[in-house]
């Protein structure tokens, strides 16, 4: 693989599902885990989605915290941020970035191996 091209690699199987990755307008990616659990939340970025195969349907727009989404579906949460502010720099960049999640594993691509 030389020239710089970037390749689309599979993930490790046991991932796939398991996990999002968000990209917000800053370019930086949050990885968001599927939470069973409600409650501990306080200290995360939260959103409601649904997975479709590989595709990825929000159902509520991003949160901070345990009162985010309330709609039926899938809670995913991002418990990476450090801090409160932190928490809402992270949910700015993902609502500025206009893009949707996507699936960890759906053809992520490997970075770049120079020659």
């Amino acid at each position: 693989m030389g020239g710089g091209a970037a390749a689309r690699v599979p993930a490790a199987p046991a991932a796939i599902g398991r996990f999002l990755v968000w990209k917000g307008a800053s370019g930086r990616a949050y990885v968001f885990s599927r939470v069973d659990d409600r409650r501990d939340l306080d200290d995360a970025v939260t959103v409601a989605a649904r997975l479709d195969g590989v595709a990825v349907r929000l159902l509520a727009a991003p949160a901070v915290g345990a009162d985010g989404p309330t709609v039926a579906g899938e809670i995913w949460a991002h418990f990476l941020a450090e801090d409160a502010a932190a928490r809402r720099r992270a949910l700015a960049d993902l609502i500025a970035g206009g893009r949707l999640p996507e699936l960890f594993g759906a053809a992520m691509p490997m970075p770049a191996i120079a020659a």
